[in-house]
């Protein structure tokens, strides 16, 4: 299993094989192994800005850009897999299916779910109408 390193030996991988050390020297000196280096030094450092250069609040999420659109078909009843579909045909969203799907999750939890109460006159109840009970979905 892989260990994964926190941010400070990350960012010491990458300085240094940017510095043109070897992995096996790198390995070596951080007490890491060698594949574990190879992994962190040949992956790109993770972004957290805007198109235009502005730092995000450590948001990591692609959708976070398209927050309020994804957010509106969520509300009309889009699934995520539509909201996928229509982000990358109309808004030239390069995210994966995988990270919308997450955040429409998220998105619903947040959401309070609507109750349908039905109320009726105390002389309409009949030992009939308690044996049914009825569910409507939006």
């Amino acid at each position: 299993m892989s260990r994964i390193l926190n941010t400070s030996e990350q960012q010491a991988i990458r300085a240094l094989a940017a510095k043109g050390f070897s992995l096996r020297w790198i390995s070596r000196e951080l007490n890491i192994n060698r594949r574990t280096v190879a992994r962190y030094a040949a992956a790109p450092a993770a972004k957290c800005t805007t198109p235009e250069g502005k730092v995000t609040a450590g948001s990591r999420s692609s959708c976070a850009l398209h927050a309020g659109v994804i957010e509106a078909m969520a509300a009309d009843g889009f699934t995520a897999q539509r909201i996928w579909a229509d982000l990358r045909a109309t808004h030239g969203f390069e995210g994966s299916y995988e990270a919308v799907k997450r955040f429409v999750k998220r998105l619903k939890a947040r959401t309070p779910q609507r109750v349908w109460r039905v109320e009726l006159q105390p002389s309409s109840l009949t030992l009939h109408s308690l044996t049914f009970s009825v569910t409507v979905k939006l």
